[in-house]
């Protein structure tokens, strides 16, 4: 096992090489489970916003970051931990599978955190609007949390759309680096290490590295490698290419 690396590779297939109870904690954000047919990115928008989140699906599916995840990655995240503690990102399509799978079957423990975005794309003709993403945590008998005061502890992240993160990296999903540092914290001790079987563009791993933790990552797509070991070096897609400039695709 190669710590504070990111691997190019199929994460089904690279975590079976992972010793058994080898990592203190998982965090990840493995692909949402969509349906086509809901046409979730598009409900109950203006033909304006519409046009402007042109080809999101399109990115989506190119980086598979759309289909769900197999219970078989279940399986494997139980038999690579220590004990059973995970932060596992989630859209409400997937909530019932997670819980029923580490509650209802593994006995565990568990916590809803949610990234409330303080300043969501507003949706016209009576739509829900996208304010929210989940993150789920579980965890089993004996797993110590860290949680050092009542903001360290807090449930719910209100944190504005991370469009400064997608805009220096490009990725469509990147997820709050104070909210995932925070995780990093409570799930383990300074030189822990934490998987990520879904790296993209690396937050995990750099707040591993600014918590003094060790990380595991997997990425399937070599350009999301080259971004993330770029992120780590504190370099953005905007230092690499100036004049090209980052394809940029924000999530509601």
């Amino acid at each position: 096992m190669e710590i504070d690396k990111i691997i190019c590779g199929d994460a089904y297939e690279l975590i079976k090489s992972i010793p058994d109870k080898s990592i203190d904690c998982i965090i990840t954000d493995p692909p949402y489970e969509y349906d086509e047919k809901t046409k979730w990115f598009q409900r109950g928008l203006s033909d304006e916003t519409k046009k402007s989140c042109s080809g999101i699906s399109e990115k989506l599916e190119k980086d598979s970051l759309k289909g769900g995840v197999r219970r078989e990655i279940m399986d494997e995240w139980v038999r690579v931990l220590k004990k059973i503690s995970i932060f596992v990102f989630c859209n409400k399509a997937q909530l019932l599978d997670y819980i029923n799978y580490f509650v209802t079957e593994r006995k565990c423990n568990w916590e809803l955190l949610i990234w409330a975005k303080t300043h969501p794309v507003p949706l016209p003709n009576g739509a829900f609007v996208h304010d929210k993403e989940y993150c789920l945590n579980f965890w089993e008998k004996g797993v110590y949390h860290r949680i050092k005061d009542v903001n360290h502890g807090k449930t719910v992240y209100s944190i504005p759309l991370n469009q400064k993160d997608s805009k220096e990296f490009g990725h469509p999903t990147c997820k709050p680096l104070s909210m995932v540092r925070n995780f990093v914290e409570i799930g383990t001790q300074d030189g822990g290490v934490i998987l990520d079987t879904f790296m993209g563009s690396g937050t995990t791993a750099v707040a591993c590295v600014e918590t003094n933790r060790h990380f595991v990552g997997f990425e399937k797509n070599q350009h999301w490698v080259d971004v993330a070991n770029d992120r780590i070096k504190g370099i953005t897609q905007k230092d690499r290419f100036p004049s090209k400039g980052v394809e940029q695709y924000f999530l509601f």
